[in-house]
């Protein structure tokens, strides 16, 4: 593999500070660090193959962009209400048993 020339660096970082603003839309959303650390870091691989390799670029162009904009839509949101529903029922013997007697019922 040949090493980098100062064009791709530049493209790089200039894909880096593009990558920024949904990565900020995904914290703003809420996400964890983790996922937002892996989104960053997949966007730039995927985008460093698109600039290295000219032949793959036109299949990693379509995919780069859908991964773009998916933080702008309100999946991230959606996303987030999902996974902060509260604990269901606990079923013994057939009733369904709250655990914790102090919370609420949800109906």
């Amino acid at each position: 593999m040949a090493p980098m020339g100062y064009l791709t660096l530049t493209l790089l970082f200039v894909l880096f500070l593009l990558a920024l603003l949904p990565t900020r839309r995904l914290w703003l959303a809420g996400t964890g660090l983790e996922w937002r650390i892996g989104y960053l870091v997949s966007l730039l691989a995927l985008g460093l193959v698109a600039i290295e390799f000219e032949a793959l670029g036109r299949y990693l162009i379509p995919l780069l962009l859908l991964l773009y904009l998916v933080p702008f839509s309100g999946l991230p949101d959606r996303w987030g209400r999902w996974r902060r529903r509260p604990p269901r029922d606990t079923i013994i013997e057939g009733r369904a048993v709250r655990l914790d007697p102090e919370e609420p019922p949800e109906r």
